[in-house]
């Protein structure tokens, strides 16, 4: 494995930090607003749930929006990271990634509905109507944020291929990455195709992305920031 070029080797240890802050946020109980608080087919339950911890629930929203910040961070600094290899792939794979924050950040906007649909003084909805619109913007932000993973699994796919033919970079981890790609895609369309019956597989696959973290501090170490 030959030298790491200086600027990628910032942007490198860049991608490390943001992943390593995503990583921090994402891995906080509660992050995926579903389980135990949107109840299908219980509108009644679902708002109920919300407004019982209506302060928790903010947190998770503001640590969506952590998360979404981070990623246009790393499209920007794997861009970066991988221009070296083939400027237009990698410029393809910092737009898709661009584009899943689009997504994701379309997403989370239903979530920052919520706390306001809950108070009658702001929209005059009550009872019944209230419920629906708040159930039904929990379940747009799940379609959404799931509709997206297949711009995220792209990107991977493509920054996998990339960093497999870098020559700064070990090939495992460009192999790696790619599977982490293939997982986030067969979630996206397992859940669309099979969804009483699909099982994440991203717990399983996500690994390679999460290599580029020590690999990013410990090139940062080796060989310096400066060239």
């Amino acid at each position: 494995m030959s030298s790491v070029p200086a600027p990628a080797r910032r942007a490198a240890l860049i991608t490390a930090v943001a992943l390593t802050g995503m990583a921090v946020v994402a891995i906080q109980p509660g992050i995926v607003v579903a389980p135990g608080v949107v109840v299908p087919g219980d509108p009644a339950a679902t708002a109920a749930n919300v407004a019982a911890d209506l302060e928790g629930f903010r947190i998770v929203v503001l640590r969506h929006v952590a998360v979404v910040v981070l990623d246009v961070v790393v499209a920007w600094s794997l861009y970066e990271l991988l221009r070296p290899v083939n400027r237009g792939l990698s410029l393809l794979a910092a737009w898709f990634r661009l584009g899943y924050s689009l997504a994701y950040w379309v997403a989370v906007a239903h979530l920052l509905r919520v706390p306001g649909l809950l108070d009658p003084t702001r929209t005059g909805l009550t009872g019944t109507d209230m419920e629906l619109h708040v159930h039904a913007a929990l379940e747009a932000f799940s379609v959404g944020w799931a509709s997206s993973f297949v711009l995220f699994g792209i990107h991977l796919l493509l920054v996998g291929a990339l960093a497999f033919k870098a020559d700064y970079m070990p090939k495992i981890l460009g192999l790696l990455v790619a599977v982490c790609g293939l997982g986030w895609l067969a979630d996206a369309f397992g859940a669309f195709l099979l969804p009483e019956t699909w099982h994440p597989v991203f717990v399983f696959t996500s690994l390679g992305e999460l290599l580029l973290i020590p690999w990013g501090f410990w090139i940062a170490k080796r060989d310096g920031l400066r060239g």
